[in-house]
Order: C-alpha cells, then structure tokens, then sequence
C-alpha cells in the first residue's frame, strides 16, 4: 500500500472515530509515516489538515443526529463536542445556524443559493444571514437544488440577489485554486475531501460542505444579499 492509499485508509479512519479524540500521533501512527511528514501528505494528498478533516467528520456526525431528531445536547456528546456549552456557538457557526433550526429541517430560516462552476465540477453554495449552510458538487442545477430542499425541507429558499456580496469573487478564486487531488474526478475525492479555501473575510471549507466560521462575518446580519 503506498502512501497515498495509507492516507486514504486514515481518512476512513478518522471517519468512523471522528466522535473521538485523534491526535496527529495517532493517524500518523496508523498512516505508518513520521508525524510531520504525515502531516505534509495528508494536507497535499487531501486538500485540508487531519485536524479540519476531523472536524469535518464530526460536523457531519453532528448533522445526522440532528437529523434523526435526537435531541441537541445529546447530538453534540454523540459527536465527540463535549460540553454543548463550550461549543453551541461553534456549531452555530459551522451549520450556519442553530443546532435546533438545522434539527427542524430549518424552519423559520431564509436561505438564498447560487451555484457556480468550479474545477471539481457544477457547485452550489447555499447560506443563511449566520454564513454558508450548503455547498456541494452534482451535475445540474436542479439535482442540486432538489439536495438543498431535501436538507432543509421547511425553510424558505430562494435565488441568491445579483450583485453578490463583495467577497463571493473571492469564494470563486479560492474555489479555482483548489488543490491537484481534489481536482481529480474521482469517487472517494468528490465525496471525501474537504476543500480548506481562506481569502480575506471570506472562508468556505465544503465537505457536505460547509463554511469554516468567517463568513458569517462576511455576510450582513440580516442581509439576504451575498
């Protein structure tokens, strides 16, 4: 197995643990390499740093027990956050808004998209007035948007307003620079692989895909305009 495949064995790893605490000793550990050479792969290989894929891992951990209705602090524990006190706010910022709002399939939520071509493919990104709370990768624009209602079920969704916020050109840029893994069109990397894109006041680190916490503070509270 080279180091590619012991990398991509890691991240399988961390998928199935990511409840867990995993430190870089650990992975690297289980990748069979040195920690900082593990380290520089892994961001090469992946696109992100083991502790932004972890993190990545647990949001969606996160989201699939919201979504089975559990309750919000028994989501966070079940996801490896620890006191729901230390990091709701965190969470808010990562979904784009509270646990309770996702767990209702965003009821009382406005969400506006747009979507965009990018070196993975067709993308849509879809946001709240707290920040990004969908970005992902399909062929159309309507299989897509059918993904983004399906997600949010009981929120109101529309069109993103032109002209954009002044960083969405940002978001692109990043977004055209991605790294030469994730460009490859293969299965594991259009499912797996976080894309970690930081550019001023604007950062959007899609999985499943999600913002990273700054662009809420990018967006105007209460703007529907990007």
């Amino acid at each position: 197995m080279n180091e590619v495949e012991r990398i991509h064995e890691t991240c399988r790893y961390v998928e199935e643990h990511s409840d867990e605490t995993l430190s870089l000793d650990l992975l690297a550990k289980k990748a069979k390499m040195s920690k900082y050479h593990f380290a520089r792969r892994f961001k090469e290989v992946v696109g992100v740093t083991p502790k932004q894929y972890a993190a990545e891992m647990r949001l969606r951990r996160l989201k699939g027990a919201l979504q089975e209705k559990r309750s919000v602090d028994d989501a966070l524990y079940g996801a490896g956050y620890g006191s729901p006190s230390r990091v709701y706010e965190k969470a808010v910022r990562s979904l784009g808004m509270t646990p309770a709002q996702y767990r209702s399939a965003g009821k009382g939520i406005s969400i506006s998209y747009a979507t965009l071509e990018t070196p993975v493919g067709l993308m849509m990104i879809g946001a709240t007035d707290r920040g990004i709370c969908f970005a992902q990768f399909g062929d159309s624009t309507e299989a897509l948007l059918g993904r983004l209602h399906a997600e949010y079920a009981n929120a109101t969704i529309a069109p993103a307003q032109e002209p954009y916020h002044s960083d969405f050109p940002k978001w692109v840029d990043a977004i055209s620079r991605l790294p030469r893994a994730v460009k490859r069109e293969s299965a594991w990397s259009r499912r797996s692989v976080p894309i970690c894109c930081s550019s001023t006041s604007a950062c959007l680190r899609p999985i499943g895909l999600r913002c990273c916490g700054n662009c809420g503070r990018a967006r105007k509270r209460g703007s529907s305009r990007w």
